[in-house]
């Protein structure tokens, strides 16, 4: 399943309950908004993000040597970042349910 951000603001506002997004609409935008923030920001400065009972998200990197299409010369190599991230078992379990 793909999912967007206001799809999922909206799937987090039914689990919450529409007494909380009546009052305060931009609640839950903002709380998704302060989820991404934290992870990007954590990944960013190196760090792993640990969600208990969820999963762990990493940053890993590879190196990728660039070629000329046309002559296979060696242009350089490049460095990529790339985020993993690891379910718990608990996670994998429901998976297989």
């Amino acid at each position: 399943m793909r999912i967007n951000r206001p799809e999922l603001e909206e799937l987090i506002a039914k689990r919450v309950g529409e007494l909380l997004t009546d009052e305060h609409p931009d609640t839950i935008r903002l709380t998704t908004d302060s989820l991404f923030s934290i992870l990007l920001d954590e990944l960013a400065k190196g760090n792993e993000l640990t969600i208990n009972n969820f999963g762990r998200f990493r940053r890993s990197t590879r190196s990728r040597i660039s070629r000329n299409p046309q002559t296979g010369e060696e242009l350089g190599s490049n460095i990529e970042h790339y985020i993993v991230f690891s379910p718990f078992k608990e996670m994998v379990k429901i998976h297989e349910h």
